[in-house]
């Protein structure tokens, strides 16, 4: 997909993944060597601050999620206790960023919105484009409906029924976030919302903040 060899994702949670797991999955269809970051677990009924208890359940949902998707993955909580310190920590997940960029050299980074309402979100995507500038090609901000209410959407990602299957099975790996919404109807609907904007059957929007071509 235009061209791209290699892709990151940087989250910051470790389910974000569900919002654009058909693009991921596309990429990695079309070619591409794709890899997730994810800097902290994300909370469960039992663990709502997203500590060690969520950790050990998020870890082994998410691995199921990286491996359904055919991605590499790395959970790097860095020194975060949960991820409402992540605000405490935008420095090191700045410098890490950096460094992956430095070292990786991807040409497409998926990243979330600093305009998004979850703090831990905003924090990470705004830590993201500070180092991105130069460094990464493409550059896109994924949009979560239901955290981000001035979205502008310019870029839509078609998908097929393969990589919409990928996204259920993504969106069914984390059993231990049901309690919070219905994700696997709510996002389904979506891409399917999303699609008839640009008169396809099913896709997943972004809004570009670069993109070099």
């Amino acid at each position: 997909m235009f061209g791209i060899k290699k892709a990151v994702a940087f989250f910051a949670h470790s389910d974000d993944e569900m919002i654009c797991a058909g693009t991921l999955h596309r990429l990695v269809r079309e070619g591409s060597k794709a890899e997730i970051i994810a800097f902290s677990p994300a909370a469960t009924e039992e663990d709502r601050l997203g500590g060690q208890k969520a950790a050990l359940i998020l870890h082994s949902e998410w691995s199921t999620s990286v491996r359904r998707l055919g991605v590499q993955g790395r959970f790097c909580p860095l020194s975060v206790g949960n991820s409402r310190d992540l605000a405490d920590h935008g420095q090191e997940v700045c410098q890490y960023v950096y460094d992956y960029c430095e070292v990786e050299k991807p040409d497409l980074a998926i990243i979330l919105s600093p305009h998004d309402e979850n703090t831990a979100h905003a924090v990470v995507g705004r830590e993201c484009e500070r180092v991105m500038r130069g460094r990464v090609p493409h550059v896109w901000r994924c949009i979560f409906p239901w955290n981000y209410s001035g979205e502008r959407p310019n870029l839509y990602v078609r998908l097929e029924e393969g990589d919409m299957e990928v996204k259920r099975n993504v969106i069914n790996a984390y059993q231990s976030q049901k309690f919070r919404y219905r994700y696997l109807e709510m996002l389904m609907a979506q891409v399917v919302v999303d699609g008839l904007s640009v008169k396809v059957d099913a896709a997943e929007k972004f809004e570009i903040v670069r993109s070099v071509l």
